[in-house]
């Protein structure tokens, strides 16, 4: 017991407990390291991506672009047509974009289409890791 509450001791416990967590840590961040390179060339980007798109970068099993659009109604950022709530536009999370085609009968038919910011990404991330650890 004397030799294992010596302070010298201790301190070298200590130090071989921080070394593998460095160690660990390390080996984390190698592994991370593709996500993190493609999450930051999406972030520094100013384009908006479809919700698709946002599922894949996002990468969560199980959830995809329909599952996505449910979790933002039930969360109320979407709306029931799944349009973005102003407010969530306004913060730089949406963009809703018009787009339009040519319908067989020869109208010109328009619609909108949810985008995604890369804030919004970031705050679709939190949202999720929120909602999973419940």
């Amino acid at each position: 017991e004397k030799q294992w509450n010596d302070p010298q001791a201790i301190i070298a416990r200590a130090l071989k407990l921080a070394n593998n967590k460095i160690e660990e840590l390390l080996t984390q961040r190698e592994d991370d390291k593709p996500k993190i390179e493609f999450y930051d060339e999406f972030a520094e980007s100013k384009n908006a991506v479809e919700m698709s798109k946002a599922a894949k970068v996002l990468n969560i099993p199980g959830i995809g672009r329909t599952k996505l659009f449910q979790i933002l109604r039930d969360e109320h950022i979407l709306r029931s047509n799944n349009e973005p709530y102003q407010r969530f536009i306004d913060n730089g999370h949406f963009r809703v974009a018009i787009n339009s085609f040519q319908h067989p009968s020869g109208d010109r038919i328009q619609y909108t289409k949810t985008l995604v910011l890369p804030r919004g990404l970031n705050h679709i991330r939190k949202l999720i890791e929120r909602i999973q650890k419940q």
